[in-house]
């Protein structure tokens, strides 16, 4: 039946490579369903991003007009832009949270522009608030009376405040905004907020210091003048790749392989078939060696018992 041990290190090495490919395999699906959940994310983003209400991305004359004036008569004191994104509405806030932050906000010497979508029913009528349910957000933070940045720490207003140099209060919510305030933090920009042990004194604290040190504003703005040090602008980046890709006919030299294969190819199915047939052929062998291993235990058994039983015997 063959060398017992020459059988065992078989039925390892067949039993290492099946979990190395069932390894192998699972990451292979991890990926592919990974893949399959970000095209399908990206596809409803581009539909939303259709789809939409050009009184909601394009406010009035009148919106600009307001917050022009009420950033003008900041240059005293200075203003302060406070949205917490389109994701998280102020309605899901905890009234008590909701009241600690108007009670800090209203307390400010500042002004503060407050995004809340409900104008009919806002926290309160202090006279320093200026409250509105959408934010040309790009066109606030460049403004010179502008001081800080209360954000939940979203990857675009994060990216948006870096850019124009404005230093942040963080107040991170969900997905990847813990993270991002940890940069933030980390980076010197700013301080950070837990919104659900949210306290008077903390949040208080955490804008005046923003508000008072300038290492924060000189950090942010550092970053700013090293972001902003590109050849090219971005427009003219757009513009330049657009021309480029049409001078040499669709850039075919610069295309995904994944535009010329098919849907087997694209899906990973070939991969996943190959993977299989390996697992199956390592199990069948596996298989039959532990069969022989097992028939070869069976058989020295079997002589150790007859010899035993004849010097019984004698």
């Amino acid at each position: 039946m063959g060398d017992p041990s020459k059988l065992i290190v078989i039925a390892l090495m067949a039993l290492i490579a099946i979990a190395s490919c069932i390894e192998q395999t699972l990451l292979h699906l991890y990926f592919y369903f990974k893949y399959l959940i970000l095209v399908d994310t990206y596809k409803n983003f581009i539909k939303w991003k259709f789809q939409f209400n050009t009184n909601f991305f394009f406010p009035s004359a009148t919106i600009f007009q307001e917050l022009e004036k009420f950033l003008n008569a900041s240059n005293k004191n200075g203003a302060i832009l406070f949205s917490l994104g389109s994701n998280m509405k102020s309605s899901n806030i905890q009234p008590a949270t909701i009241q600690i932050l108007y009670k800090v906000l209203s307390s400010l010497e500042q002004n503060v522009i407050w995004k809340w979508e409900d104008l009919a029913k806002t926290p309160g009528n202090a006279s320093n608030i200026f409250y509105q349910k959408w934010l040309p957000q790009d066109d606030i933070l460049p403004h010179p009376n502008l001081k800080l940045f209360i954000t939940h720490a979203g990857k675009g207003g994060m990216v948006e405040a870096t850019y124009h140099g404005v230093p942040m209060v963080a107040i991170p919510i969900f997905a990847d905004q813990p993270l991002n305030a940890a940069k933030i933090v980390s980076s010197g920009y700013g301080t950070q907020v837990d919104i659900m042990n949210l306290k008077e004194d903390d949040f208080k604290a955490a804008i005046l210091e923003v508000l008072n040190n300038p290492v924060y504003r000189y950090n942010v703005r550092k970053f700013a003048k090293l972001y902003r040090d590109r050849p090219l602008s971005a427009r003219e980046s757009v513009v330049y790749w657009v021309e480029y890709v049409l001078r040499h006919h669709g850039a075919a030299h610069m295309q995904s392989p994944l535009v010329r294969m098919n849907f087997i190819q694209s899906s990973g199915l070939d991969v996943l078939f190959a993977y299989f047939a390996i697992l199956y052929a390592l199990w069948r062998l596996a298989k039959l060696a532990l069969a022989h291993l097992c028939e070869l235990i069976r058989k020295v058994r079997g002589i150790f018992k007859s010899k035993r039983e004849k010097s019984k015997k004698q």
